[in-house]
């Protein structure tokens, strides 16, 4: 009866070092992911790519204007101005796009939920279908395909 109950913790050891080695490679994918989704984003004034949201479980359906991008965002603000603004500020390092990154961290992602990155603005689909000069269409296939290769080489070395 000894044997039975030790195999039943050992299987369940290694079940809970399986959910933590796959919380670790959804982080690194969601990582890359995110890099390349904001990287290749179309730009005009930089709301779209700011606007990228992470969640885990369930998707953030959060949109966000132009005014919560950055410091500034008074109602004088001229359009250049706050172009310039919201560009400077729609960067993979730039503070908000750190926060929705810093939802990633092992206590959050622990194998057992999806990670999803998604962009509520009514134009993200357009966009992601081609829609642009700036981005042909097949851009966010490109990014996941990206970090499924990724992820492909720390499978063979592991």
């Amino acid at each position: 009866m000894a044997d039975v109950r030790q195999f039943n913790l050992d299987l369940k050891k290694f079940g809970d070092g399986q959910l933590k080695l796959i919380g670790q490679l959804q982080r690194r994918a969601a990582l890359v992911v995110m890099r390349d989704l904001v990287q290749g984003s179309p730009v005009d004034t930089g709301r779209f790519r700011g606007s990228w949201m992470v969640g885990i479980g369930v998707p953030n359906r959060a949109v966000i204007s132009d005014k919560m991008i950055g410091e500034g965002g008074s109602a004088g603000e001229t359009k250049k101005k706050r172009d310039k603004r919201v560009r400077q500020n729609t960067r993979l390092t730039s503070p908000e796009s750190m926060a929705r990154l810093a939802l990633l961290t092992p206590e959050t992602v622990n194998g057992r939920e999806p990670i999803i990155i998604s962009n509520n603005l009514p134009y993200a689909v357009p966009l992601a279908d081609g829609h642009s000069k700036q981005a042909p269409s097949g851009w966010v296939g490109a990014a996941v395909a990206r970090a499924k290769r990724e992820l492909d080489v720390v499978k063979v070395r592991t």
